[in-house]
Order: C-alpha cells, then sequence, then structure tokens
C-alpha cells in the first residue's frame, strides 16, 4: 500500500548502465559495424534476443546468426539463420514471447539478386531452438530487382508488418521504391508499393505500430540522384488500408545539410510517432570540409511534425547512428555512438512530462576503441538492453558485438509503487490472477480515471472514478475479459498522470 506521505513526494527518472561485456567471441573476422548491423529485443519473461550479420568478406559471402539470452543462464551459443543474408532486424510478437525475423538473403532469381526472407520463433526454455518451418520469401519475383535494409514491427493478435527497399537498373536509370508486406488474419497479405519508383537515393527504413490502426515507415533519402548532400527524413502512415503519403520531417530546419539513419518509434502513452536521426553538416569555411554529425528528435502532435532538436551535446561533433524505444509510461531512450571528443556510446532520455531530453551520459569507458551502431530495446521492468560493434585492433577478431544494461530503473513502470509529479500508483496482486486492487495517492484534489491498455497501445479497459479529494485512494478492478499478458496502467487526475506495468496470468 501507499505511505501516508507518498502524495508529496515525487521520483525523477534515474538509470545507472552497468559494466559492458561481450556478448560474441564467435571466431568471425568480420561482425559488421554498419547500420542495421545488429538488433536486440528482450520479451517479457526476461529472455533476449540479438541478430546481427557477419560481413564474410564480399557479396554473397555474408551470413545472419542469432543468440538467445536466458535470465538464469546467460547467452547462449550463437545459431546461424542464414547463409549469404545481410541486414537483420527482429521484432518482439505482441504476446511478449514469440519473435519475427527478417533479413535480405542473397538468391538467384533470373538475373542474381537479393530477396527478404522471413523466420518466426517460439522460444522453448532452453537452446535456441523453437524456429518454425523454413524461411519464407516475402518478394514478388521479379528479375533484376535487388531487395535491402528491411525492418520489421509488430500490432496486436499476430500481426506482424515488414517493410524494406527495392532498386533496379543501374547509373541513371537507377530505380528506387519502399515495399511492404503484412501478416495477418492468418496469412501474408500481397506485397505493396508505398510510393511510385523514382531515380533517387533511399536508405535504411525503420517501422514502427500503434494499436491495430496505424503504421509508420520512415526512411532517409532525396527526391533525385542529385544533390547527395541533401537528405532528409521523410516519414509515411497508413490509416487502417490507406498510405496518407510521404512527409519530409527535416524540412524546417535549414542547417545542417542532411539528416540520415531515422529509427521510428510510437509513445505508447500518447500514440505519437518520434523520429531520431543523425544529421552531418559541412562546414564552408575557407578549405575546411569537416562533416559534423549530431543527433536530432521530432515527433508529431496533432498531425503537425516539431522543428527537430539537437539532443546530443553540442561540443561532441561526431555523433551518429541512433537507436530508440519507449518505456510504458512515455519516456523515450535513445542511444548512440560517439566518436569526437571520447570514443563511447551515448546515452539520453526524454522525460514525458517536460518533454526536455537530460544531458548525455557515457554507456561505456572509452578506453581508445571505437564503437559503431548501437541498438536499444526497454525491457520487462522498463530494464533497459543496448548492444553495440566494438572495435579493438589488438584482439585477433577485432569486431565483435558488446552489450549492456541498466539492472533496475526508477520511473513510470519500476518499483514496488508508480509516482510521478507527487501522484502515486500501486497495484496489488501484481501479477494478477482474479482482480486487482489498484491504490493511489493525490497531492490535491481532481478528476481521476484508469485506462488499461495491451502492449501494443490498444485500449482494453476504462474505469472513470469521478472527482477525488487529495490523498490515498483504492479501486477495485476485475480481470473480466483480460487475456493473459503484459499490461499497461494509466492513471489520469487533475494534477498529473502516471503509468504502471500490470502483468495478467
Amino acid at each position: 500500500m501507499l505511505l501516508a506521505l507518498a502524495g508529496l513526494l515525487t521520483t525523477a527518472l534515474s538509470v545507472t548502465w552497468g559494466p559492458a561485456a561481450g556478448i560474441t567471441n564467435n571466431r568471425l573476422e568480420n561482425v559488421t559495424y554498419s547500420s542495421n548491423a545488429h538488433k536486440v529485443v528482450y520479451g517479457q519473461d526476461g529472455v533476449g534476443h540479438l541478430v546481427w550479420f557477419d560481413n564474410g568478406g564480399g557479396v554473397g559471402a555474408s551470413a545472419v546468426y542469432y543468440k538467445r539470452y536466458y535470465p538464469k543462464t546467460g547467452w547462449t551459443s550463437e545459431l546461424k539463420l542464414n547463409n549469404n543474408g545481410a541486414y537483420p532486424a527482429i521484432a518482439l510478437d505482441a504476446n511478449g514471447r514469440d519473435i519475427h525475423v527478417v533479413w535480405s538473403g542473397y538468391k538467384k532469381v533470373g538475373s542474381t539478386n537479393f530477396h527478404i526472407l522471413y523466420q518466426k520463433c517460439v522460444p522453448g526454455k532452453s537452446s535456441t531452438g523453437g524456429w518454425v518451418g523454413n524461411p519464407t520469401d516475402l518478394c514478388d519475383n521479379i528479375t533484376g530487382h535487388s531487395h535491402a535494409y528491411p525492418a520489421a514491427a509488430c500490432g496486436p493478435n499476430g500481426q506482424v508488418v515488414v517493410t524494406w527497399m527495392e532498386s533496379w537498373g543501374t547509373g541513371a536509370e537507377l530505380m528506387r521504391t519502399y515495399c511492404f508486406r503484412e501478416f495477418m488474419n492468418g496469412a501474408w497479405q500481397p506485397q505493396q508499393q508505398i510510393e511510385e519508383p523514382i531515380p533517387s537515393y533511399r536508405w535504411n527504413p525503420s517501422i514502427a505500430t500503434f494499436g491495430s490502426g496505424s503504421v509508420f515507415v520512415a526512411y532517409y533519402g532525396s527526391t533525385s540522384l542529385e544533390p547527395r548532400d541533401e537528405f532528409h527524413v521523410y516519414v509515411n502512415e497508413r490509416l487502417g488500408t490507406t498510405w496518407q503519403g510521404w512527409q519530409n520531417v527535416t524540412s524546417s530546419v535549414g542547417y545542417p545539410d542532411s539528416f540520415i539513419t531515422p529509427h521510428i518509434e510510437v509513445d505508447p502513452a500518447t500514440g505519437n510517432p518520434h523520429v531520431v536521426c543523425h544529421s552531418y553538416s559541412i562546414s564552408v569555411s575557407g578549405s575546411d570540409t569537416t562533416r559534423y554529425y549530431h543527433i536530432y528528435h521530432a515527433f508529431r502532435s496533432g498531425g503537425t511534425w516539431s522543428i527537430p532538436e539537437m539532443i546530443s551535446d553540442g561540443e561532441a561533433i561526431a555523433d551518429a547512428s541512433p537507436s530508440m524505444d519507449f518505456g510504458a509510461d512515455g519516456t523515450a531512450h535513445a542511444i548512440w555512438k560517439q566518436a569526437v571528443p571520447d570514443r563511447a556510446v551515448e546515452y539520453s532520455f526524454r522525460d514525458p512530462t517536460t518533454g526536455v531530453w537530460v544531458v548525455p551520459t557515457s554507456v561505456t569507458s572509452s578506453d581508445d576503441l571505437s564503437f559503431y551502431s548501437p541498438s536499444l530495446t526497454v525491457g520487462p521492468g522498463g530494464v533497459l538492453y543496448g548492444v553495440w560493434t566494438r572495435y579493438d585492433a589488438s584482439a585477433k577478431y577485432a569486431y565483435q558485438i558488446w552489450g549492456s544494461n541498466t539492472g533496475s530503473s526508477s520511473g513510470g513502470q519500476a518499483g514496488p509503487s508508480a509516482m510521478a509529479n507527487g501522484v502515486a500508483l500501486d497495484v496489488s496482486p501484481n501479477p494478477v490472477t482474479r482482480g486487482m486492487l489498484v491504490s493511489y495517492g493525490l497531492p490535491a484534489a481532481g478528476n481521476v480515471s484508469l485506462r488499461l491498455y495491451d502492449v501494443s497501445g490498444v485500449l482494453v479497459k476504462t474505469v472513470d472514478c469521478g472527482q477525488q479529494s487529495s490523498g490515498n485512494h483504492t479501486v477495485s478492478v476485475s480481470r473480466q475479459g483480460l487475456a493473459r499478458g503484459a499490461y499497461v496502467l494509466k492513471l489520469d487526475t487533475g494534477v498529473g498522470s502516471v503509468t504502471r506495468k500490470v502483468v495478467v496470468e
């Protein structure tokens, strides 16, 4: 239960990263450090999943690998998912357990090209088993068309969405477009082109979902082959079955020159899409052509995209390759690589109440090593997990994947009770079996409502408590109609709001 003074207290989010440790030690000489090189997710059972590819020395020589983490035994040995594969992506099913993996696989169809391959896994209690069937080719078989840089996300009821870049032709005749496929109602739906093919530079798509209604796709590029140093980030949303059209979300900033490598996610507390990306600028001072890299963030609210804001330290002139994920309370977390002035993986979070990003801190110690392409996920209990490629010239196999986690964090969904803005929230029992007793404390009188969302952001239950006085209150909530799984309980009041993770058994 809540303490008598709980309504008078506030708790700020506090994040402390643990020591970094090696994850791969697998004799692979060319673990890649490029964008879309490796991705990590953690299920509600605390089981982690990592995919990456080994750049095996040439076209058609790379391979896609997978490792699994168990809370009691640690990381398993690696499993090769595919020869001649690259750029894997991974998504966690709405059930919080199953995973969906896609990658670009080398395949000969008429003329040799790359196709997008997909495979599902229902993890077991040990080893790396649970893979369902053989990889599925998601692409239409058109001679001479190549497919690369896939991204995947999951919605409710087994929904899986995948996007990728398709290209064909050469030189001035090179055409590019973005494709989309969706698994729903037990079957893969026909392949779609999100836009008309045009000769242009387009790279690194990212995809996110919210509930069963919206799908968001982001990429960076230009509208023609030239000029190459004026890239922007574009976002398209699908409402129902209709794509709304591409929006340039970085054009409102006249400087720097270009924005690249976007990562899009949806705030589960608001349904608003957010994008992080990195920029580069070319100095025009004399003969200096140094490129200055920074991390930017933009979000959409009320149908309008915000002006992108720099979230990395302005004195750090070589920040790149950001990755972002949200906690259930709407806190955005981001990590990226920094090369100048220090070599490190940097981390920051955005307070959902103030909308302010905190001053970045280092996840790694420099030690004169190089770090590349970090990937971040928020796991059960709000614990953060990050992985990246570490380059150590003194090692026999210089490129290896390392990682770290926060172990614990205080804030919207951690600790014995959740507190923010003087508003406190507790649920007992948790996990829930038959029903739950919700306890909350208010620093001042306000109109109170409780809303329960599933992990994909769909509202599943609402309890209106009406006008309540300051102090502590309790309300009983039935589990009727709630399937097993993880949920987010949000308490809205006239003086603030707070969320807490709830598990129904």
